[in-house]
């Protein structure tokens, strides 16, 4: 056992006493890196007692990632006479990893042996605090970029959207003065098909920037379900097991009916062509109980009861660069000309016009999860 080298009145015991009640844990090891002394604080938040540690090496409780860099700080003190600051994870005893740092000095008993006094505290819980920060940062920053996108895609949309109108509106006048048949009166319809094609991609845009006309009324999420159902069977093709479960109560929502199908359209469309060789897409309803916070940051309600909205698939799955793009416009992972990039953003526009959130969880190989959510009215809530 080491023994301490201060002249206090109260010896040994009162220094032991001092430093086993200190806020840092301290640690003292020889150079083989056997342990001849470890406060109780350490002890205590590893999970051993004094036995399981003093006397061994414990660097095999040391995160593998880690060991390298921890030995180094070690060899550092006995060569230099200090080292660290170092983070590093330890095994506790529950079978948990848990981070801490450590700061140490070099000290050299009378007898010329030399030990590493380690001072040590837990920072597992500000690494968790710290990463959930982090997590709120990316995805405040995500729904920023989205937003900043939508207002830019919004804007030139509802310009670009009143030039179709002139164009369109010329060639009607056009048109009235071509005979009904004829080389002319066939490029006019041309071009009247390509302003049409037009129109349609910057009403997808409208809805994207949120600028889209919406007619909201309440209606029962189930309905828009069970309607809907029928329309995505014959787009999905016989190789795809369409399933639909809805809860038993009422899931009241204010929505445009019309909207939210086309939302669930995009979404179905978005399944099969991640499903090739057929699979299965399944449609459920929920009304959930949500604390505030529960929802990814940005989003306006406060806690409440929500009807969910579930579109599961067992496809290929998407990779966390292709997930974090999904909802941008005109992006797409098909080949040119196979789409426009514009369903899901299209999806996403119409449920944030309509107060909600959407969440899409997903990786290689797994399948892919779009999670609606909005609040839950009754019949005469505004």
């Amino acid at each position: 056992m080491l023994h301490f080298p201060w002249d206090l009145p109260e010896g040994e015991d009162f220094l032991r006493l001092l430093l086993e009640h200190a806020h840092d844990a301290v640690h003292i090891i020889d150079e083989n890196g056997v342990s001849v002394f470890d406060t109780a604080s350490r002890s205590g938040i590893l999970g051993f007692t004094g036995a399981d540690v003093i006397g061994r090496n414990n660097y095999h409780l040391l995160h593998p990632d880690d060991r390298d860099a921890a030995l180094a700080a070690v060899e550092q003190i006995f060569r230099d006479g200090r080292g660290g600051p170092i983070e590093y994870r330890i095994r506790h005893n529950d079978g948990s990893w848990r981070t801490y740092e450590s700061i140490g000095r070099r000290y050299v008993a009378e007898d010329g042996r030399r030990y590493a006094i380690i001072n040590t505290r837990e920072t597992t819980e500000r690494h968790r605090i710290r990463a959930e920060l982090h997590a709120l940062e990316e995805q405040l920053r995500h729904a920023q970029k989205l937003e900043a996108i939508g207002r830019l895609a919004g804007g030139v949309a509802h310009d670009f959207n009143n030039l179709l109108a002139i164009i369109l509106g010329y060639a009607e006048r056009v048109g009235d003065h071509l005979p009904a048949a004829g080389e002319a009166r066939e490029d006019l319809h041309e071009i009247i098909k390509a302003a049409n094609r037009a129109a349609i991609l910057t009403r997808q845009l409208l809805a994207y920037g949120r600028k889209q006309p919406l007619n909201p009324r309440i209606v029962d999420c189930r309905e828009i379900v069970r309607d809907t159902a029928g329309m995505l069977k014959p787009l999905l093709g016989p190789s795809i097991e369409l399933r639909t479960e809805c809860c038993a109560t009422p899931s009241l929502v204010q929505v445009d009916p019309g909207q939210l199908q086309q939302v669930l359209v995009n979404v179905a469309v978005n399944a099969r062509d991640a499903m090739p060789s057929g699979g299965r897409l399944e449609i459920e309803t929920a009304v959930v109980p949500l604390e505030r916070g529960a929802l990814p940051t940005g989003y306006p309600s406060d806690a409440g009861r929500f009807v969910r909205l579930t579109c599961r698939d067992d496809g290929t799955g998407m990779t966390p660069d292709v997930l974090s793009r999904i909802f941008e416009p005109f992006f797409t992972t098909k080949a040119d000309g196979e789409g426009s990039g514009l369903g899901l953003p299209m999806a996403y526009g119409i449920v944030k016009q309509s107060d909600g959130e959407i969440i899409v969880n997903s990786a290689p190989g797994e399948g892919t999860s779009f999670i609606i959510y909005l609040q839950e009215k009754t019949h005469g809530e505004p």
